[in-house]
């Protein structure tokens, strides 16, 4: 029928309306003189003029607008961090550390996924940075911990329970957070969609909080548990 779900859910339909090059004058002018007609939502895309300076960007123009501002990253692509805290949770319902009565746990391994590959395009783990070097947590410092040189290619929290994780490449990723292997009884409490990891959209330049546990609000991420060898009541919802 006309009016099922399947035809009628997105109705978009956005057909190439003009075209030109910023450097030559007639195009210029043209572009600059564009005037959409009345009710009609427009989107401005932009190629840079020189392959390998930036990259492409574009923005949306509402009926009646006359100007938009485009952004484009400069080559290289800047990188951006995502921020872990993995901390005991022993009140699970309010989704935030209780500080400092909730502490943050050590040697738990933190393992991300580009989300791409969950949905049958080219993705899985990460074990790399953008440059290629082996993913590390750049919060250890070899006092209390073992130290970046010791666990380069893992992700392991240090004795806070924080591990951050730099120069990544702008993804969608999954934050997954793992108990030692000589640890045994902890239980993730809960996620914001139910499994065990937090998706995370993760744009250029951006810094993004990930704690494991009682996961918070997007674009964070938490992970937490509570020992099940301990008093008292037990929570699960990933795990």
């Amino acid at each position: 029928p006309a009016n099922a779900l399947s035809l009628i859910f997105d109705k978009s339909y956005m057909p190439l309306v003009m075209t030109g090059d910023t450097r030559v004058a007639a195009d210029a002018d043209a572009l600059a003189s564009f005037t959409g007609e009345p009710g009609v939502r427009y989107f401005v895309s932009v190629l840079p003029a020189d392959p390998g300076t930036h990259g492409m960007g574009g923005a949306p123009l509402a009926s009646g607008q006359n100007t938009v501002t485009v952004r484009l990253n400069s080559l290289p692509t800047p990188t951006a961090q995502i921020s872990v805290f993995v901390f005991e949770d022993t009140n699970p319902i309010n989704n935030v550390p209780d500080l400092p009565a909730e502490h943050g746990l050590a040697g738990f391994e933190i393992q991300l996924a580009e989300a791409g590959g969950r949905f049958g395009a080219n993705g899985g783990p990460i074990t790399q940075d953008y440059n290629g070097d082996p993913l590390v947590n750049s919060a250890l410092d070899g006092v209390n911990d073992p130290g970046q040189d010791a666990t380069r290619g893992r992700i392991v929290t240090n004795e806070f329970g924080v591990a951050i994780i730099k120069n990544l490449p702008p993804a969608k990723y999954g934050v997954t957070v793992r108990q030692p292997l000589d640890a045994t009884g902890w239980i993730q409490t809960s996620t914001i969609e139910g499994p065990s990891l937090l998706r995370s959209a993760l744009p250029a330049t951006m810094r993004i909080l990930a704690s494991s546990g009682s996961w918070t609000g997007a674009p964070t991420a938490t992970t937490t548990g509570s020992p099940t060898s301990t008093a008292g009541p037990r929570y699960r919802d990933g795990w």
